[in-house]
């Protein structure tokens, strides 16, 4: 199975971090993880790395993660995933 490397990233962050959890504007990152610097007053806060509703969603119909897309939602690695980063990560 070829994944994206915004995948392979995700699922690296996860095997890393733990799990990813979505932020609201709908960013998926890990806990803890440090925001950039606003572009100016009342932009949005944006994690210093994070990936978009639609990778989760992907990770989620490959069944390499598992939990819940809603907000707040949060996902890891099933053991298919951590299986596929062993062998391929």
């Amino acid at each position: 199975m070829n994944l994206s490397p915004k995948m392979r990233g995700a699922m690296r962050q996860m095997r890393d971090q733990g799990d990813l959890v979505r932020l609201s504007g709908g960013w998926w990152t890990y806990r803890g993880c440090e925001f950039k610097p606003k572009a100016y007053i009342g932009s949005p806060a944006v994690p210093i790395w994070y990936v978009e509703a639609h990778t989760i969603k992907a990770l989620l119909r490959r069944e390499l993660v598992s939990g819940s897309m809603g907000f707040p939602g949060s996902v890891t690695l099933t053991e298919a995933g951590v299986r596929w980063l062993i062998e391929r990560g």
